[in-house]
């Protein structure tokens, strides 16, 4: 037959002269070593070609035998075992070879001692004809009787595969090692009593890598992220394994005759130090290998989120100094067992002060969202209807979208067209047909939140302490001068820690804000003479009075003005405030920086001719604090209506 394609016939359909090329026993790879059966994979000369480990035989062996035993017994087949038997067989040709469900018609040793081969009627060379084979099991019963099954016949035509190509390979975005807190957990003695871990630092490096192949024989390329030990903490770079695509993939795509394939790889790497590359092979489905230029490792870009050791105290003085700025005494907190990470400790790392500015607020908005759909990158996105600016969507990237009980990571913000953005958020949601919210209507009402540590909501107090060799401070307590600040208020302090690795800086997470009141100084009480007129008495017996400040420089129109009265003269400022009545009216802005108008109840009561003082005094309208009263004298005088 010189070319038959894809038929699988019954033996009836053509007239076949079989004839026995090997017997192979198909139950000798259960007791014998790797070593032993890589006969079925090794040339003439004695050489094998086997690329499986003996840790990896020694996991087939165990579940064959528990197929085997399990089968002797008439008990049900273990289904692990039985996937695990079947995967190999079927993703490895070596490895089916060297478990007896594949054979080489062709090379073999001169003396082969785990299988029946005829040596003469293996196929010496490819001589581009067609062959047909068929196996015949053969199946021994309980009572040792025999029973062959044949299977129907295969045709294969005996040609040298072409020869392996190089590949192309170049990253996409660059290598990125990031810092992760993990956790742990693994099977327990119950399902309800899992085995959980202590949290613990460990750093994961996420790359991608686009491979062009110039030929579809290259059926697979592996790849194999390698990186190098860290120099700052021990331990050495532990092998992630191989990654591979089949000849299948889902999506392909090409540059005019070229495939290209797209590898995105996260392996854990010892710490921020350590370079990644990334070791290619090209290969097939009958276990061919090439191996290829390595890519060059390189030091990957640092995300770098370490913790800092939060505030434990705060006490800020208002007392201005002659810079006119106030300060702060800050106490790092020394009730927990904190320490610097390696690349901060070993770095040159310092532990810089934050306070939160407190002219810029936190940007919130409402906004309408659509259904939520998986991506590529493993996140969510959902269009956003609103009228905010790009700029204000921007600055929720970082933060968070809560619609309904669902609150997610903003990790991008795309305009579309007018008043329409993608919003791409993080879910910790691994089900790719997970039901995150429901919008029956098409849309629903949804809140984004800035980021509270964004640092365009800090001021950065110039502050620093030094991180030792320990990974502890060099000191607990520290000064720093405040900003400018014209009242009042609770401000927010917290710290951040500061790496430098190999001349480049690296600021980790802002910590949690501590809170410290902050009382900004009285205004000075006002520079001005004035005058008290009684006007008159109102229907409910209350005095009229005008002060008017025209004999000295006029009134702060910065400020509020508030006035009272004390009976008596000649009173002291601490007198005054003992037997001070506010006026009726309140704080108040002089009229034309002049007059101010005001209403007293105990005036109207009091014998004409009696003494009283009246106190004048600034008051700052964002904290209502009052300045010291400046006094001015008057006699009570009877006003008829």
């Amino acid at each position: 037959m010189k070319k038959v394609e894809g038929l699988f016939l019954s033996d009836d359909s053509l007239d076949i002269p079989f004839e026995a090329i090997a017997i192979v026993d198909a139950q000798a790879w259960l007791g014998n070593s790797l070593s032993a059966v890589s006969e079925r994979l090794t040339t003439r000369a004695g050489d094998p070609y086997v690329g499986l480990d003996a840790a990896s035989w020694s996991k087939l062996q165990v579940a064959g035998r528990a197929i085997l035993n399990a089968q002797s017994s008439g008990k049900p087949l273990p289904g692990d075992a039985v996937n695990a038997f079947l995967c190999a067989g079927a993703v490895r040709w070596e490895a089916a070879v060297l478990m007896g469900l594949g054979f080489i018609d062709g090379e073999h040793p001169a003396a082969p001692t785990i299988d029946n081969i005829i040596p003469g009627k293996m196929l010496a060379d490819a001589d581009d004809q067609v062959y047909a084979y068929r196996v015949i099991a053969e199946l021994v019963g309980s009572d040792g009787s025999k029973m062959h099954i044949p299977s129907v016949p295969c045709f294969t035509q005996a040609s040298l595969s072409p020869q392996l190509l190089p590949v192309d390979c170049r990253s996409r975005l660059a290598p990125i090692s990031k810092g992760v807190l993990t956790n742990l957990i693994d099977i327990g003695p119950t399902p309800t009593e899992p085995k959980v871990g202590q949290p613990e630092q460990r750093v994961f490096c996420s790359t991608s890598w686009e491979i062009e192949a110039k030929t579809a024989i290259d059926e697979v390329i592996f790849t194999r992220p390698v990186g190098t030990d860290s120099a700052l903490l021990p331990g050495a770079f532990q092998d992630p394994g191989e990654f591979v695509s089949g000849s299948n993939p889902f999506l392909l795509r090409f540059r005019g005759l070229v495939q290209l394939q797209q590898r995105d790889l996260q392996f854990e790497v010892p710490y921020f130090d350590s370079d990644v590359g990334l070791d290619l092979t090209a290969g097939d489905t009958w276990d061919r290998r090439k191996k290829l230029a390595a890519i060059p490792k390189v030091h990957p870009e640092i995300e770098y989120r370490g913790d800092c050791i939060p505030v434990g105290a705060a006490v800020c003085d208002g007392n201005l100094g002659v810079d006119g700025l106030g300060k702060v005494s800050i106490t790092l907190d020394q009730n927990i067992p904190w320490k610097a990470d390696p690349l901060a400790s070993n770095g040159d790392g310092k532990i810089t002060l934050f306070m939160r500015d407190p002219a810029i607020p936190l940007f919130e908005a409402d906004v309408m969202i659509g259904p939520a759909s998986p991506n590529s990158e493993g996140n969510y996105s959902a269009e956003i209807t609103s009228s905010l600016r790009p700029a204000d969507l921007a600055l929720v990237v970082g933060g968070t979208v809560t619609v309904g009980g669902l609150t997610a990571t903003v990790k991008a913000m795309t305009p579309i067209a007018a008043n329409r953005t993608t919003c791409v958020f993080e879910v910790n949601v691994k089900c790719a047909g997970a039901v995150l919210y429901l919008t029956p209507t098409g849309a629903v009402a949804a809140h984004l939140r800035e980021d509270p540590q964004s640092e365009r909501l800090w001021i950065d107090l110039k502050t620093e302490v030094a991180v030792l060799k320990s990974g502890l401070p060099v000191k607990y307590f520290v000064d720093a001068k405040l900003p400018a600040l014209d009242h009042s208020m609770m401000l927010y302090f917290a710290t951040r820690l500061l790496a430098e690795y190999e001349k480049k800086k690296y600021p980790g997470l802002i910590s949690t804000p501590f809170p410290a009141p902050y009382i900004h100084p009285a205004p000075e009480p006002p520079q001005t003479c004035f005058s008290v007129d009684q006007l008159g008495t109102d229907y409910y017996g209350r005095a009229l009075v005008r002060v008017v400040a025209d004999r000295c420089p006029g009134l702060d129109g910065h400020l509020s003005l508030r006035a009272g009265t004390a009976p008596g003269e000649d009173l002291t400022l601490e007198e005054y405030m003992d037997h001070r009545s506010d006026g009726l009216f309140g704080a108040q802005k002089a009229f034309q920086r002049l007059h101010m108008f005001e209403a007293f109840e105990t005036l109207a009561r009091q014998a004409e001719g009696s003494s009283f003082t009246v106190g004048l005094t600034y008051v700052r309208e964002s904290d209502d604090r009052e300045s010291e009263a400046a006094l001015q004298e008057f006699d009570v005088r009877r006003v008829d209506n």
